[in-house]
């Protein structure tokens, strides 16, 4: 064998062996390859496994919702029952005001006073005219008078001491102080008409509360003048408005006298009871709602007027 030969065998078992040793780095390459592959798809696929129960979660929130959807809440606004703006019937100066603003009245109760003295010296005049008797007992005492006269003459002139012409004098002077007594009382009676207008005209210078409630705005000070503007505002909170607008569909499940939750909405309220009082008996096309108005007892005040609430209505 020649070294050429020798040389060329070798060269040719070293050229086998490397490439079995590249093969098998390609092959290790390629596998780890594949693995890491295999744990990127387990890691992308595992939250999706994890995460499933999620998806089917709100199943018991929709049972609660069905539970929930049997009383209806519906939008309300509790409102004063009754609003006035107190005036008076009268012109004139304010001397007085007596009540401030959030103040409890009653029905009747006085708020303002005007100045009346003309209207107190007219109700003494009047009194006086009506109260008076002098002029009645005059006019009786001469009616008195012409009658004992006049029978007196009667008698002397059966006895034949007087005339007939005498006699008819004493009757018609007998006959006018009779009618001068019937106009004195109806004079009275004149006078007691008058001093009743004469107390109208005074109490028109008093402004009372027309109903119970409360003073919501005071317009007026003493010393400006009355002349037909509102002087208070006064609201009835006991029993209180509440109104609900309510959708067409549930029409017909309301009564008069049926008794509603409301829930006013503010900080510390509970759940109270109202009647209805009145049902629209109109709908309205383009919002498809009617509205009906209840009564909410509140007889301490505890719940303001102008608050928004909820009503529950059982769903039918």
């Amino acid at each position: 064998m020649t070294p050429s030969s020798v040389f060329t065998g070798q060269s040719a078992r070293q050229f086998a062996s490397s490439w079995s040793v590249g093969l098998c780095l390609v092959m290790t390459a390629w596998t780890a390859s594949v693995q890491a592959q295999g744990t990127a798809r387990a890691a992308t696929t595992a939250p999706a496994t994890v995460n499933a129960p999620a998806n089917v979660a709100p199943k018991p929130a929709a049972a609660s919702t069905s539970a929930a959807s049997k009383d209806a809440m519906l939008g309300c606004l509790i409102e004063p029952q009754r609003m006035a703006e107190v005036g008076s019937p009268g012109y004139g100066v304010v001397e007085e005001v007596l009540v401030e603003r959030g103040q409890s009245v009653r029905k009747g109760q006085t708020l303002v006073l005007l100045r009346s003295e003309v209207e107190k010296a007219n109700v003494d005049a009047a009194r006086q005219r009506a109260t008076g008797e002098a002029e009645i007992a005059a006019a009786a005492a001469t009616r008195d008078v012409a009658k004992i006269k006049m029978r007196r003459t009667q008698e002397l002139l059966t006895l034949g001491f007087a005339s007939q012409l005498e006699l008819d004098t004493a009757k018609g002077e007998f006959e006018v102080a009779d009618q001068r007594l019937a106009q004195a009382r109806e004079a009275q009676v004149v006078a007691g008409r008058e001093l009743q207008s004469a107390e109208a005209q005074l109490r028109q210078r008093v402004v009372r509360a027309p109903f119970d409630g409360v003073v919501i705005d005071r317009l007026t000070q003493p010393g400006e003048r009355a002349d037909g503007r509102p002087l208070l505002r006064v609201a009835m909170l006991n029993p209180l408005k509440v109104e609900v607008i309510v959708p067409a569909t549930m029409y017909g499940q309301f009564k008069e006298g049926q008794s509603i939750g409301v829930q006013p909405d503010f900080a510390g309220a509970d759940l109270m009871q109202a009647q209805v009082q009145q049902i629209d008996r109109l709908i309205d096309a383009a919002s498809g709602t009617f509205r009906v108005r209840m009564a909410l007892p509140n007889p301490k005040r505890e719940v303001p007027a102008g608050v928004r609430c909820k009503a529950q209505i059982a769903a039918q």
